[in-house]
């Protein structure tokens, strides 16, 4: 089984935070404790999180996919069948931007995936490219809230514009849960 990893130079700096003798974290005139900073830095670090899991069991085609999105600027998770996908997203705490997966995998049907997974990966958009393709899985895929369901082969400049308009709607709805969450918890205390 292979080793699920991101791969790529990560675009994500981590420092950590100078302690100031003078300012607490307690202290109510500290910045992070104002819900418009606390949403400011949500949004921030979700804009940084460019992260594409892509789930493919041809490696050809895998291969080629992360080499071109990691040009692009993505950080690729790659994984070659559903129980690898589940792994990275429930074991290894994955959090991808855009999902692009095959639509019929060795293990299973990706739909399926989706459909087990859909509260875990709330945020993250699904693209499905496949094959085989059939109206009705395509209609499932759509009442399961995958963005789109593409079939193969497709024109990569297609591929692209479907990926960066999923990955910025799922920007959208990361921004809107985040700032729904800090206004409700400025009115709660």
């Amino acid at each position: 089984m292979n080793q699920i990893a991101p791969s790529g130079p990560s675009t994500i700096s981590r420092t950590r935070p100078v302690a100031s003798p003078s300012i607490s974290a307690a202290d109510s005139s500290w910045p992070i404790n104002r819900p418009e900073v606390l949403a400011f830095l949500c949004t921030y670090l979700i804009a940084m999180s460019e992260t594409l899991l892509i789930i493919e069991d041809e490696d050809l085609l895998g291969d080629e996919l992360a080499r071109h999105f990691r040009a692009e600027d993505w950080e690729v998770v790659r994984a070659h069948d559903l129980a690898e996908a589940r792994d990275a997203l429930l074991n290894q705490f994955i959090d991808p931007l855009v999902v692009l997966s095959d639509m019929n995998l060795p293990d299973g049907n990706a739909l399926d995936l989706l459909s087990e997974l859909r509260e875990t990966t709330d945020g993250a958009e699904w693209v499905f490219l496949t094959g085989f393709g059939t109206v009705p899985d395509s209609v499932r895929a759509l009442r399961l809230g995958a963005y789109e369901f593409i079939e193969k082969p497709c024109a990569p400049e297609r591929l692209d514009l479907v990926v960066a308009s999923a990955s910025r709607s799922a920007r959208a709805q990361r921004r809107v849960r985040n700032e729904t969450t800090a206004e409700n918890r400025r009115y709660s205390t």
